[in-house]
């Protein structure tokens, strides 16, 4: 594994908080959405870790629901939007 693949939490963070000014939307509703866990983006934020899975699954479900007008944080590769049975799968 490159050391460029492993997760990059501030990237997430970054991605998160614009979509947070955004949509006003909480953190913990929005780590609910992205993640499954409303406490996710918090533990994050409190200098946890979380998997490589986890972290493209996050980036991924950011990238299927950003808005069109609104820029992608331009430190932080965005991942194309995965099919939606992909999405699906997901979020089961």
């Amino acid at each position: 594994m490159q050391v460029d693949s492993l997760p990059r939490e501030v990237d997430l963070l970054a991605v998160c908080d614009r979509f947070r000014e955004w949509s006003g939307l909480s953190e913990s509703r929005i780590g609910q959405l992205c993640a499954g866990n409303p406490a996710f983006l918090a533990r994050l934020r409190g200098g946890a870790s979380c998997t490589i899975r986890l972290y493209t699954r996050a980036l991924q479900w950011f990238s299927a629901h950003w808005p069109a007008h609104l820029e992608w944080p331009p430190d932080v590769p965005r991942p194309e939007p995965a099919p939606a049975r992909e999405q699906e799968k997901g979020a089961a």
